[in-house]
This record gives structure tokens, sequence and C-alpha cells, in this order.
């Protein structure tokens, strides 16, 4: 008698969310239009082949989901393998503030929920620079503007006393 062990498994994995990515620069805005894009990975000992189909669903912040149904690309998606996607629906991420990008997937075969989810939170606009303080120096004699601050758009005050 010839008895054999297989350790076949299905298992597609959200391996990471490549986008949307916070703005380099402090003070950027994210729009209104920006595409969220994952990747997936097969973490299962089967390969995908080209065409398997998959859903896949996004948040922004616990709201509402956007989900759409996915097929892979690669002609043999083997253990280890990556694909990058992305949802043709984008999210709203224009306001000033932090965005948690929750993406899962739902894979028929897969029989390892752990790895079907990825999070991600990004920011959008917001300032560098805060007012901590406003003073009203009219009518006041004596106020001089030193030129050159540093800070581009930011001019200092330098009061001086006269009597």
């Amino acid at each position: 008698m010839n008895l054999q062990l297989k350790n076949e498994l299905d298992d597609m994995a959200v391996a990471a969310i490549t986008a949307p990515l916070s703005p380099q620069v402090g003070c950027a805005a994210l729009s209104a239009s920006e595409t969220v894009t994952f990747e997936i990975e097969n973490t299962g000992t089967n390969a995908l082949a080209a065409g398997t189909t998959f859903q896949a669903s996004y948040t922004i912040n616990g709201g509402a989901p956007v989900t759409e149904t996915f097929m892979t690309t690669t002609p043999s998606l083997t253990i280890g393998q990556k694909e990058v996607v992305s949802f043709l629906t984008p999210a709203n991420l224009a306001a000033i503030g932090n965005y948690t990008i929750d993406v899962s997937i739902v894979y028929g075969p897969d029989l390892i929920a752990l790895n079907n989810s990825h999070q991600r939170t990004v920011s959008s606009g917001g300032s560098m620079y805060r007012t901590v303080a406003s003073v009203n120096l009219s009518g006041m004699s004596g106020i001089t503007r030193p030129s050159g601050s540093g800070i581009p758009g930011l001019q200092p005050v330098r009061l001086s006393a006269s009597t």
C-alpha cells in the first residue's frame, strides 16, 4: 500500500496597501479622487492561474465598504509572488485629516482568513505652522519688520518700544 500525504493549500493574502500615501510635504492635501492600490500575494502552495477571481473591499475610517471583483493577470501566481491591484472607485481624501484605509479580500477556496486584510493610515493636508497668538498692533509706534524670516510666506514682526 502506497500512502501519500498532500499538503495543498489555497491562500491569497493582502500583502500591502501601496496607494494612496501621505504627501511628502506636510501641508499638501490628497485629492477627492485617490486610487486605492494594494498587493495580493499567493501565500498558499497551489499556483493561482491567470483569471482567478476574488472580491476586494476597502473602507475609509470604518465607513461604507467599496466592493469590486478582480481577476489575477499573472500567468501563474506561484507561492510568494505578488500582483498589484487597483480599485476603479476612487476614495475622497480631500478634507484635512487622517484616514484609516482597510482593504480586505474574499477568495472562495482560501483556507486562512487571518491574512485577508491590511490597514494603512494616511494624512491629508494640514499645516506645519500653527497660529499661536494673534495680536492687534494697529496704532502702536516703533514696529519694524526685519527682512527674511527663513520661512517662505512668514514675516516676523519685531516690537520695539518708543517713548
